[in-house]
């Protein structure tokens, strides 16, 4: 019982508790109402996809901190894209391919030449914005608002955002990954203990390349999001 207590799923769900008895106590009844769980879930979507790809980095023993700027950066592109007349989709596998270069880059630097991961993703954390920043113009913000891709990140079944139970499916999704297959050992093998692991003849760096890339993917899958509910990007998005 101690164990399981003091266990992370425990602590995921004493808080979750605490915090759904706080805003009964605050709000009374209407805090668990469709009308407000579907707000909380809309602004819950990106931080669990995102959430569910970089957990396979900071488990493999990786601190990706350029995961907002990433997001931020994700944003414009994909706004840029819309703004110039490219489809959705080609904007989407645009922006995807772009995150993927600079999550590769994060990779080489630090599973190629060795260098500390804080201060690798810190780099370009900093780098991503700069670039930000230069994508959104002095006006600072790009407006693409696309009424096909809005309907797509709005739409609701029984009352709830589709893509807030996507996104709970895809945590889900990777939690079954991480405890119940292969890859889910090798990686938190390679974080537990990057040593007994190449002993035990995983390969760390692919371990570790691979969780880099999926940080960045689940970081421009987000970016994306912001884009398509919000119609536009800003240098304060991802921040």
């Amino acid at each position: 019982v101690r164990d399981f207590l003091t266990g992370p799923v425990a602590s995921i769900g004493i808080t979750f508790i605490l915090v759904v008895a706080v805003g009964l106590f605050w709000a009374g009844p209407k805090f668990l109402s469709f009308g407000n769980i579907s707000i909380i879930g809309t602004f819950l979507i990106v931080p669990l996809i995102v959430g569910a790809f970089a957990g396979f980095a900071l488990l493999s023993g990786v601190v990706d901190l350029s995961i907002g700027s990433m997001v931020g950066f994700s944003s414009s592109v994909y706004a840029l894209c819309l703004f110039n007349g490219i489809d959705p989709y080609s904007g989407i596998a645009i922006t995807l391919a772009l995150c993927l270069v600079f999550g590769a880059i994060n990779a080489t630097a630090i599973v190629g030449f060795g260098a500390e991961p804080i201060a690798a993703t810190l780099g370009m954390l900093v780098a991503l914005r700069g670039i930000t920043w230069v994508i959104l113009g002095s006006q600072g913000a790009i407006f693409a608002f696309n009424i096909d891709l809005f309907n797509v990140v709005t739409t609701s079944v029984f009352g709830l955002p589709l893509f807030f139970l996507l996104a709970i499916g895809l945590t889900l999704l990777a939690t079954i990954v991480v405890t119940r297959t292969r890859l889910g050992r090798h990686v938190q093998a390679v974080g537990g203990d990057d040593r007994a692991a190449a002993r035990a003849g995983i390969s760390v760096k692919r371990v570790r390349a691979a969780a880099l890339l999926l940080s960045a993917f689940g970081a421009g899958i987000g970016g994306i999001i912001f884009t398509g509910q919000l119609g536009s990007a800003a240098r304060a998005t991802g921040l």
